[in-house]
């Protein structure tokens, strides 16, 4: 997400999925929560969350009829790459 809408974009969406603060700076507040919702909720609940959140704002841009595939289709894929890795480990 941070390659493709920027680092702050992609702090702040992660921050939104875990409903703290989106300032889009990852810092203490932020780490805390992630941890928190690996403990609480599951890291892939975090993952669907934060892939849902990347998807919602692929599709409110103005230029997804050109791009928006190929955005949805890289989301899915890191998604389902990123569940795969948190039942391994």
């Amino acid at each position: 997400m941070s390659v493709n809408a920027g680092p702050v974009r992609g702090a702040k969406l992660l921050q939104q999925a875990l409903n703290v603060r989106a300032d889009g700076h990852i810092g203490v507040i932020t780490m805390n929560a992630v941890r928190m919702a690996a403990v609480t909720a599951g890291t892939p609940d975090l993952i669907n969350e934060f892939s849902d959140r990347c998807r919602l704002f692929y599709r409110g841009l103005k230029n997804f009829k050109v791009y928006g595939k190929g955005w949805l289709n890289r989301t899915n894929d890191i998604e389902k790459v990123a569940l795969k890795l948190v039942k391994t480990s």
